[in-house]
This record gives structure tokens, sequence and C-alpha cells, in this order.
């Protein structure tokens, strides 16, 4: 059993990438297997999930790009579908999206310090990408 009502914005930043990434795999799993329309309630309850978390993390991944929300043309409801082909929804990819690249650097001086840790940063990333554990959605 879970709270009905978790804010997103209280949980660590390990815990929302982790259900971030299975609701865009549920989302990618159901729209390859022509499943009925998802939406963020069905995702909820298949993943047993509160509502609200699931709604808020919905909108992050949205923002984010990797998933969309459509009203289809038979006037079922609002449903969610993956932003892009899923076949190249991968964890990194779900993860980068959601740090996202921010436009904060013009607001400060970028130090030598910072240049290095960013360029770490960078590296450590492509690592990431490149590795093997950084799967497809659609194939875990």
């Amino acid at each position: 059993k879970y709270a009905s009502n978790i804010d997103a914005n209280n949980l660590s930043a390990a815990t929302k990438k982790t259900v971030a990434l299975q609701i865009a795999h549920y989302v990618v799993q159901q729209y390859i297997s022509a499943e009925s329309p998802v939406t963020t309630p069905t995702i909820a309850a298949h993943l047993h999930l509160p509502l609200s978390l699931t709604n808020d993390l919905s909108e992050k991944l949205m923002r984010a790009g990797i998933i969309i929300e459509a009203i289809p043309s038979s006037g079922t409801g609002r449903t969610i579908l993956p932003a892009s082909d899923p076949t190249q929804i991968t964890i990194a990819s779900v993860i980068s999206a959601l740090e996202g690249t921010t436009d904060q650097q013009a607001l400060f001086s970028q130090t030598d310090s910072y240049q290095k840790f960013s360029a770490s940063l960078e590296s450590f990333n492509e690592i990431v990408r490149e590795s093997n554990p950084n799967q497809c959605l659609r194939n875990l």
C-alpha cells in the first residue's frame, strides 16, 4: 500500500529517476504492443503508484520530450505516447532528458573549475550512454 499523495519534489533524485523510467518503460511497452490507450490513471494503477506522483513525473517526462499527451480523434480522452521512436528511447536518454540542459550557465561566470567538472560529467555521461546496461526501454 502507498500514500495517496506523494509530492515528487520530496523524493530523492534516484527515486524520481527510477519511477520516471518505470513510467516511460510502461508507455513504450504499451505503444509497441498496441494495447489500449495509456492514460495517467492506467499507468498509476498498473505500476501501483499514487496518481499524484504519476501525474507529476509524467509532466516532467513530457517537458523532457520523452512522452507526449495526445487527444485521439475517437474522443476517448487524453492518451500518453512516446514522443519519439520507441526503439531509440534508452535508460540514458530518459535520464539525460530529465536532467536537461539548463541555461543557468549564463547566470554566473564559468570558472576553470566549473569547466573541468562540466567536461568530466560529460565524459561520464558518454561512458554511461555507451555501457551495456544502457538498454532500450522496449527491451527491458
